[in-house]
């Protein structure tokens, strides 16, 4: 399977049960495409049969996630619950950690905040993919102040709230105007920390 949309283009694979390959299956990229843009989404079990080459973000929820002796993987493997299994396998991940560009040529790195506090234990973003709304809980931040802006792939501003106080409850945002892709999130906190998250639209 080659994948050419340009390095604009977002993939996602959605199955309605497990998700497996066969023994030297492979999955390549052309003309640009990126691997942090392709996602294979499975609510079962997924299992990468020997000598696999895939790239992208492979998320069962709630399977396990295996991958056999000789497979090669640019990207991640992600499961809600399940086991992640490796043996023998390589991977890499050539752009979950970049950053990414916002209006006033700021840049923020998408995986950790700049004093080097993982983005995921304070800032949850959920559900992901999401068709109606996204729910955004800032855990150690109610009560003080900030903003949250959506941003789409183009930099371009898709809504955005000021808080003088950050709720307790997570922050819900309706994403149903919005066209399936891949958005950023960039969270303000007092003036002086900013985190940035991805999600992706997805509506069938």
């Amino acid at each position: 399977l080659i994948l050419n949309g340009g390095s604009d283009a977002i993939f996602i694979f959605k199955f309605g049960g497990a998700f497996t390959t066969g023994a030297g299956a492979t999955v390549t990229l052309a003309n640009g495409t990126k691997a942090c843009n392709v996602f294979w989404i499975s609510p079962g079990a997924i299992a990468m049969a020997a000598n696999t080459t895939i790239v992208g973000t492979i998320i069962s929820g709630p399977g396990a996630v295996s991958m056999a002796v000789g497979g090669v993987l640019d990207g991640r493997l992600l499961s809600t619950s399940g086991a992640i299994a490796i043996s023998g396998a390589n991977t890499t991940k050539t752009c979950i950690a970049s950053a990414f560009a916002i209006p006033n040529n700021q840049s923020f790195n998408a995986s950790k905040e700049a004093n080097g506090t993982p983005v995921d234990k304070e800032v949850i973003v959920y559900p992901n993919p999401a068709a109606d709304n996204i729910y955004i809980a800032l855990r150690d931040f109610a009560g003080k102040a900030g903003s949250i802006e959506i941003y789409n792939n183009l930099g371009q501003k898709m809504t955005g709230r000021n808080y003088l106080s950050f709720p307790t409850i997570p922050a819900e945002f309706d994403v149903s105007g919005f066209t399936n892709g891949m958005y950023l999130i960039s969270i303000k906190v007092e003036n002086h920390r900013r985190f940035t998250k991805k999600f992706i639209v997805n509506k069938l």
